[in-house]
């Protein structure tokens, strides 16, 4: 494969994310993106696919222009969340500016976002729709847009939502990235386009097994004592299930908590990130964690109830094996009930497990969280905002005073505070911002 180039700052960022060099399928997606085509590209889960595309689509960005020029669509607030955070610190050292805007959240604190006229907006097809409405998000200056897991838009029935942001800007590219293929994603993309297009399957890195039980509580508890777990995502196919097993978890001792629509955004935002922090050892979830959400040290995928596809199935079961690391599937099945297509299907795909009694696990405890790879660059919380008739120009005057205007990334306004992004490093920063004004004040600043 030939040599990769990409732009210093770029590489210095994914270095950080311990994300370089690139891994194959960023490598092949990256001329087919910089080729200025229309893309459908597939790849299983767990591959690097959000890298892959923002990476080359982060290179047409001019941070000199001040209006948003890529907007990225995904179905879910969780997945535009962690494609906002994998944005932001791709682009940690280009200036470039990253917004997400989702449903769930205060919009006053997305709509001041906005005005700061970033260069890459993240959000959701529901609340892109209603701020282009409002007139709140201008889509004038877009030349790209990316739809992440697009056949997922379409089962959740955000097509027309999708087709009427598209048509907000008819001459953008289009991109899409998915595990999976539905005919009418080809109605998004220009005619003059690629679509590259590989068998769905699960990760090779992944050892599927099935245990024939019809008591799957028992079993799901043998599993989780007696084999190699640290974090596991048990999948059920309703979340009034998903409750009912967490809560027969936390009976147990167990650390687990139930992710579905039982609970409000911010709550469900709470808990996974009490799940990556290891203070949650089980998540028993629905199909809302099936789709693209990368959470590393997921040691286990257990199908406690059949998904309702094989495409669900593959979904469910890359949330392991994730970056080339290897992982373990277990599907649940009943002998008595469970023999339809799919479940037989399941079977001839994987191995009987066998559970040895003699092994123990400590399931019961919390854990370390996952060591977290991101640039070092730093987060200034600074208590003055819109409301104190503060503009960017004034943030910036007054750190130029102390810092190289180049170590000044990105400046966004709030109503009572602002943030602003900088590649200083932590050690002794306060200090050089201990006297700094802003119109002619003092100012208290924090390091977030």
């Amino acid at each position: 494969m030939a040599e990769i180039s990409i732009k210093p700052v770029f590489e210095r960022a994914l270095l950080e994310m311990h994300c370089w060099p690139l891994n194959t399928i960023q490598q092949e997606w990256l001329p087919l993106i910089r080729s200025g085509k229309d893309c459908f590209l597939q790849a299983e889960t767990g591959s690097g696919k959000t890298i892959a595309c923002l990476l080359p689509v982060s290179e047409t960005i001019d941070p000199a222009l001040m209006h948003t020029q890529v907007l990225v669509v995904a179905p879910t607030r969780e997945l535009a969340l962690q494609d906002a955070s994998i944005a932001e610190q791709l682009c940690a050292y280009s200036g470039i500016h990253t917004v997400a805007v989702i449903g769930g959240l205060e919009i006053r604190k997305q709509e001041n976002a906005l005005r700061s006229r970033p260069h890459m907006v993240i959000g959701t097809p529901g609340r892109l729709l209603d701020l282009l409405e409002q007139q709140k998000l201008s889509l004038d200056g877009v030349h790209t847009v990316i739809v992440d897991e697009g056949d997922m838009v379409l089962s959740t029935g955000q097509n027309e939502t999708l087709q009427q942001i598209l048509r907000r800007c008819p001459d953008a590219r289009r991109i899409c990235a998915s595990a999976t293929w539905h005919d009418a994603i080809g109605t998004w993309l220009h005619e003059d386009r690629i679509i590259q297009r590989t068998k769905a399957a699960v990760h090779t890195g992944i050892d599927q097994y099935v245990l024939e039980a019809s008591d799957k509580d028992m079993a799901l508890m043998q599993i989780l004592q007696h084999m190699p777990v640290t974090r596991a995502i048990v999948f059920t196919a309703y979340k009034s299930t998903a409750h009912a097993l967490a809560e027969f978890l936390q009976k147990q001792h167990i650390p687990a908590m139930d992710f579905s629509g039982y609970y409000e955004e911010a709550k469900r935002l709470h808990i996974l990130q009490s799940f990556k922090d290891g203070e949650i050892r089980v998540l028993a979830a629905t199909d809302a964690a099936a789709r693209g959400l990368d959470i590393h040290g997921v040691s286990h995928i257990i199908h406690y109830e059949l998904p309702i596809d094989q495409e669900t199935y593959i979904h469910r079961s890359g949330r392991t094996a994730h970056q080339n690391n290897t992982g373990t599937v277990i599907t649940l099945l009943d002998p008595l009930h469970d023999t339809d297509e799919l479940a037989q299907n399941i079977r001839a795909a994987s191995l009987p497990l066998t559970i040895d009694p003699e092994m123990s696990n400590d399931i019961f405890r919390t854990i370390e969280a996952e060591e977290v790879h991101t640039p070092s660059v730093t987060k200034l919380y600074i208590k003055k905002g819109r409301k104190d008739k503060i503009r960017p120009k004034d943030i910036l005057g007054a750190l130029c005073a102390v810092l190289p205007f180049e170590e000044i990334s990105v400046i966004e306004i709030q109503d009572h505070y602002s943030l602003v992004t900088v590649s200083s490093p932590k050690d002794g920063l306060l200090e050089k911002l201990n006297d700094i004004t802003l119109k002619g004040r003092p100012v208290r600043i924090e390091i977030r």
